[in-house]
């Protein structure tokens, strides 16, 4: 807290020095040894689950990670660029969004952002992400498959 103290700071929220505390312990977190690789391990674990449960319901998927950072897109060819994002699938993307709401995972929703892991993040919160993801895509296809029956758009 000390730091913060003698730290001259200027913006509107000159005289709040909590933010500033916890930048720092943010920081002190992330110099940890390993924290990286983890952050990593955890995105990619959980974008593979979520890969894998697509594939397994004729889903294409596209996605993206780094870090503790990812992204998806219900598309058929990577995403690389605003214009192949454009073009996937906002309305499957939409569905999925509100499935895993109502599954109780809190995504970005849009397809256009991106998701984030934390170090906070247990094996128990991906676990809990991958089965809803799993039991979504799979009321996705379900979906899918009784419109395709009936004719539906």
């Amino acid at each position: 807290m000390d730091c913060a103290q003698d730290t001259f700071i200027s913006s509107s929220f000159h005289t709040e020095r909590v933010g500033f505390v916890a930048a720092i312990k943010t920081l002190e977190i992330l110099e940890a040894p390993n924290t990286y690789a983890e952050l990593s391990r955890k995105s990619n674990w959980l974008i593979d689950e979520m890969r894998q449960s697509a594939g397994q319901n004729g889903i294409p998927l596209q996605t993206n990670v780094m870090g503790g950072m990812f992204g998806f897109f219900f598309a058929e060819k990577p995403v690389r660029n605003y214009q192949d994002a454009a073009e996937s699938d906002q309305d499957r993307f939409r569905k999925f969004f509100m499935g895993m709401l109502k599954e109780g995972i809190y995504l970005a929703p849009s397809a256009f952002e991106s998701g984030f892991i934390s170090m906070a993040h247990t094996e128990e919160d991906l676990e809990k992400t991958a089965a809803a993801c799993r039991k979504v895509m799979a009321t996705l296809w379900a979906c899918s498959q009784s419109m395709n029956t009936y004719g539906s758009p």
